[in-house]
């Protein structure tokens, strides 16, 4: 599964497809799907490098972020 990491040093709120959102800490680190993935909101966020792809070894130990599912 990918994992994502935030590099900024402010809490991002990630908007996903489906109402879903991911609220990622500051420094936080996230398990996302491939539909996850595919959300416009995440690819932006990618394309800036404000949130960057890591393998999920690395990241284990770090995880600080949580899914919430929309009203």
């Amino acid at each position: 599964m990918p994992v994502i990491r935030n590099k900024l040093n402010q809490r991002i709120v990630i908007h996903l497809k489906g109402g879903k959102h991911i609220d990622l800490s500051e420094k936080g680190t996230a398990d996302v799907t491939d539909e996850d993935l595919s959300s416009s909101h995440l690819q932006d966020l990618l394309i800036k490098e404000n949130v960057v792809m890591e393998e999920a070894e690395k990241t284990e130990m770090r995880k600080s972020s949580y899914i919430r599912k929309g009203k």
